[in-house]
């Protein structure tokens, strides 16, 4: 029998020995000896969620998580910040908290997660929760950079201009701010018309440069030199950065295509200043209506004003209750857009972007109402920007949730033409489309059944895609609305139908070299 030389000295001295019925030691509650137990590795499970999380594939993140746990594994801070990343790019806010809130009572406070968690909120429009997270993390000194770009950006998003400052002015007295959140806040302050402080900020980018000179030559009135100015630094730096892309070999086709979108946008404002045109901004406002998203108890005209001051009002006029007091009923008719003639209706364009096909085909026919409808507040002050520079007073803008701000706004049956041109699908991964989870989507069977309502019979929907999939999947949304909707038709686009105005994503692809185009029309069954 062996004896270990240890015990046998334990014993000569009298010392008690803890015993067990199999003597082997301790067990735990589990059946588990200490010697027994040992660590699981999270990183193989972390990488599994990252992997998840690319992809939108909720159950299967859940699935990991389950697996963690048999295994007897402790989530980590990344874990926590997989899991919640995962929650958030699938929409599931509710899902996220919950793994935060575990995360809070057994790893404690860690930024990624957090910053994540503030990246979901600032992004669904949940304005209370991102500045009570972010007030925290800066409270307890764990914020940095990247959490206040994520606000900034969901700022930026959604128009909380207010918001805005309020959270850089703090970021910076703790001295937190760096190049990526200065960035977005240039491009928050020019929107508002105070493009002199978002010049001030130092290290910004090419496209942000552009995208502030850009707004300095509408907004900057007869001081044009200041614009310029402004229009030569952001050319130079674009040029700067275009230089450094080619000698590192660089080859990357959205950062050219971001290079020549902002240059597009210094020619149209170089061509602005150079034609001596004065503009008069004011009533441009009547023409943006933005509603950002509320929890709280807003009028639609409370939020409508809350866009304006993004856009600059309060630069502009003294009185801004006074301005909104006479402005509103030059826009609206009984809470909804003014139609400037009954017999043609308006047409409607989803998901406009930064409004250049729109814009074209405005051009075309100043006599034809257009709306656009936009869910970002960037993009919708980009596109009020452009039609101050090119001239089309005949585009109005309804921004916000397409589902919420079109039956809001629009009148019924007043639609005579729908166009929605290079959608975003939701869905990029077949585990994904069976889970359900790619993420809030527009082009649903309930949004084309909100379309009808707005529709005159003879309204033709068209929608314009590189993604003939996708279409397919539209068209069975479509069909699922038996009378509503008729004569649907998906083909391919040919050179024939080339003469279509350009878009942004219509360049975007044609310097991605892609070769095919598809196009899914419908005719509105109803009688008017």
């Amino acid at each position: 029998m062996k004896i270990r030389f240890g015990l046998i000295q334990k014993l000569a001295s009298g010392e008690k020995i803890n015993k067990t019925a199999s003597g082997k030691g301790k067990k735990n509650g589990k059946g588990q000896t200490r010697r027994q137990r040992k660590k699981v590795d999270m990183m193989p499970f972390n990488k599994k969620l990252a992997k998840a999380a690319e992809r939108k594939e909720l159950g299967s993140a859940l699935g990991i998580m389950s697996s963690i746990k048999k295994a007897g594994g402790r989530p980590d801070k990344h874990t926590y910040a997989n899991i919640i990343n995962t929650c958030v790019r699938c929409d599931n806010i509710t899902k996220a908290e919950e793994f935060l809130a575990e995360m809070r009572d057994t790893v404690g406070l860690s930024v990624v997660p957090m910053t994540t968690m503030l990246k979901g909120y600032a992004s669904e429009g949940m304005r209370s929760k991102a500045q009570g997270l972010l007030g925290e993390m800066m409270e307890k000194n764990i914020a940095n950079d990247r959490s206040v770009s994520a606000f900034l950006r969901g700022c930026l998003r959604h128009g909380w201009f207010e918001a805005a400052v309020s959270a850089y002015e703090k970021a910076s007295e703790k001295g937190i701010t760096e190049d990526g959140c200065r960035n977005v806040y240039a491009k928050i302050l020019s929107l508002a018309g105070r493009s002199s402080e978002a010049f001030a900020l130092k290290g910004l980018t090419g496209s942000t440069l552009a995208s502030v000179s850009t707004t300095m030559a509408v907004t900057t009135g007869d001081d044009k030199k200041a614009a310029e100015a402004a229009i030569k630094r952001a050319e130079a730096k674009l040029n700067e950065e275009e230089r450094s892309m080619k000698s590192d070999g660089l080859k990357n086709k959205f950062g050219d295509h971001l290079i020549a979108e902002a240059g597009r946008d210094l020619n149209a404002a170089k061509k602005f200043l150079a034609s001596d045109t004065s503009v008069n901004v004011k009533p441009s406002f009547a023409r943006f209506l933005y509603l950002s998203k509320s929890t709280e108890d807003q009028s639609t005209e409370s939020r409508i004003m809350e866009g304006w001051k993004a856009i600059g009002l309060e630069q502009i006029v003294d009185d801004v209750k006074e301005f909104a007091s006479s402005t509103l009923p030059k826009a609206l008719d009984h809470g909804k857009l003014k139609i400037t003639e009954e017999s043609r209706g308006i047409c409607l364009e989803v998901g406009s972007g930064s409004g250049d096909w729109i814009l074209s085909r405005a051009k075309r026919d100043w006599s034809q109402q257009w709306v656009a409808s936009e869910f970002k507040f960037d993009r919708c002050a980009s596109i009020r920007q452009k039609c101050l520079l090119e001239g089309p007073r005949n585009v109005h803008i309804v921004g916000g949730d397409a589902r919420e701000c079109l039956p809001m706004l629009l009148p019924s049956s007043c639609v005579s033409e729908v166009h929605i041109n290079f959608p975003e699908p939701p869905v990029w991964h077949d585990a994904c489309a069976r889970e359900g989870t790619g993420g809030d989507h527009l082009l649903t069977c309930d949004f084309f059944e909100i379309l009808h309502g707005l529709c005159r019979g003879s309204c033709v929907l068209r929608v314009v895609s590189d993604n003939e999939q996708y279409l397919t999947t539209v068209r069975s949304e479509i069909g699922k609305l038996s009378g509503l909707w008729d004569s649907v038709e998906l083909r391919e686009l040919t050179a024939d139908d080339e003469s279509e105005p350009s878009s942004y994503f219509d360049r975007m692809w044609k310097r991605g070299h892609r070769s095919s185009r598809y196009l899914l029309t419908a005719q509105c069954c109803k009688l008017d």
